[in-house]
């Protein structure tokens, strides 16, 4: 089972590069969100498995970013959504402690992987460790909202999205079934804590994904659907770096 040391050291390898991956659906039910995390783990040599974490010591987190486009934040990186920890266990909820409980075990050590992913193709950024035991302050609150979520639960025997400053429940799954939830991180975690450190490869530009520049991305599908149908996958990708320096001077 490959540790967090290998995964960081792997990731250098693949980090930056955009890698031929279609948006497609989930049992023929919107967008399958979990592909972008899939092709990481796919990439790196994690395999899958029901073990509570994903590697040895710690867990692996990829989520979407998005460049807000108006207001105070215009030009910052943010999460396209939040990003989930572990669904709920009513029963255990009731009675473990934070330090016990699945939750903790999940947030102790992780690795964020932020990624572009756009008309095809998915770019995955530098990864951000983040080790609760060398951030005091941060694990006391996550704690702390653990606890309010917890006896919210047990005082009101109801579960609240508005529960919490960094970590909060909310209903998960397919129509949001209301029976069934799970612990996120909210997006204002995400933005302290990972995209402050997320940096854009150099070769992207904002443009290529612009609506009024959709004739960037067209250049690129017509110039790959020319491939060779032997090409490798770390072929193409190198090929597609080149398209994106070539539309640069667009």
């Amino acid at each position: 089972m490959l540790s967090v040391a290998d995964v960081m050291e792997k990731s250098k390898e693949i980090i930056n590069k955009p890698y031929y991956l279609p948006k497609s659906s989930r049992n023929g039910k919107g967008i399958n969100k979990g592909l972008g995390g899939l092709k990481f783990e796919k990439l790196v040599g994690i395999k899958q498995s029901s073990n509570c974490l994903d590697l040895c010591d710690g867990e692996v987190k990829c989520f979407p970013i998005k460049i807000v486009k108006i207001g105070r934040e215009k030009g910052n990186i943010a999460p396209k959504e939040t990003i989930s920890i572990t669904n709920i266990n009513y029963k255990n909820l009731t009675t473990e402690k934070f330090e016990e409980s699945r939750c903790c075990k999940k947030i102790h050590r992780i690795i964020f992987v932020p990624y572009i992913w756009n008309c095809k193709y998915i770019t995955f950024m530098k990864p951000i460790l983040i080790d609760m035991s060398e951030n005091k302050n941060l694990s006391e609150q996550i704690q702390i909202d653990y606890n309010a979520i917890q006896n919210n639960f047990l005082e009101n025997g109801k579960l609240e999205s508005k529960t919490g400053k960094y970590i909060q429940s909310r209903t998960k799954g397919q129509k949001n079934d209301k029976n069934k939830r799970a612990f996120y991180y909210r997006t204002n975690f995400i933005k302290e804590f990972v995209c402050v450190h997320s940096l854009l490869p150099s070769w992207y530009s904002h443009s290529y994904f612009d609506k009024k520049h959709i004739e960037y991305v067209s250049d690129i599908d017509i110039q790959l659907s020319l491939e060779n149908q032997e090409e490798t996958e770390e072929e193409r990708s190198k090929r597609l770096i080149i398209l994106y320096d070539n539309l640069s001077g667009l």
